[in-house]
C-alpha cells in the first residue's frame, strides 16, 4: 500500500529505462504509484526499455500538469490506472503498450485535459474496465490510431463532458 517507485515535486525530468514493480494496494484510495510528479514543468518518459508493473488498485504514472511520454510498457492489475494525468500533455507512441486488469481499471484517466491525446499504443483492457476516461471542464480531442482488445462490459473511451474523438484503429471486443 502507498509504495512509490519514483516520487518528485518541483520541476523535474524523469526517465524510466528500467523496471518498476509495485505489488497490490488494498484500495484505490491508497494506491501504490510507479512514478509520481506534481509540477507543471515536469516531464516523464517511460522509454522503450521501460516497464512499469503495478498490482491491483495501483497507478503506473501519476502526473499533475506535466508531460507524459510512453514508449515502453505499463501494466496494472484489477482496479488500477495505467496513467493518471490532471492537465498537462499525454503522448502514447507506437510500440508502447498499456494493459489494464478488470473491475474498474483505467488505461488513461485524463482530468482537465486541454489539448489533443493521440494514442499509438497497444491497449488491452480487462472485463468491466475502461481504456480512456476524460473528465473535467475542458474540451479535449482524442485520436486513436491503434488496435485495442477490450474485455466484456468494458468501455474504450468515456467522457463526462465535451470530447472530440476519432477512431482509426480496430477495437476488438
Amino acid at each position: 500500500d502507498q509504495s512509490l517507485g519514483i516520487y518528485t515535486t518541483g520541476e523535474n525530468n524523469i526517465t524510466n529505462s528500467g523496471t518498476i514493480q509495485i505489488g497490490h494496494s488494498v484500495s484505490q484510495l491508497q494506491p501504490g504509484v510507479g512514478i509520481y510528479a506534481d509540477n507543471i514543468n515536469s516531464n516523464i518518459n517511460n522509454t522503450t526499455s521501460g516497464a512499469i508493473s503495478i498490482g491491483n488498485n495501483g497507478i503506473g504514472i501519476y502526473n499533475i500538469n506535466g508531460n507524459i511520454t510512453n514508449d515502453g510498457s505499463i501494466t496494472v492489475g484489477d482496479g488500477g490506472t495505467g496513467i493518471y494525468s490532471d492537465g498537462g500533455a499525454i503522448t502514447l507512441n507506437s510500440g508502447s503498450s498499456i494493459t489494464v486488469g478488470q473491475n474498474d481499471g483505467v488505461g488513461v484517466y485524463a482530468v482537465n485535459q486541454a489539448g489533443t491525446v493521440i494514442n499509438n499504443s497497444a491497449i488491452t483492457i480487462g472485463d468491466g474496465s475502461y481504456g480512456f476516461v476524460f473528465t473535467g471542464s475542458t474540451t479535449p480531442t482524442f485520436t486513436n490510431n491503434q488496435a485495442a482488445t477490450i474485455g466484456n462490459n468494458s468501455i474504450f473511451v468515456f467522457a463526462d463532458s465535451t470530447l472530440t474523438a476519432d477512431n482509426n484503429g480496430t477495437l476488438t471486443m
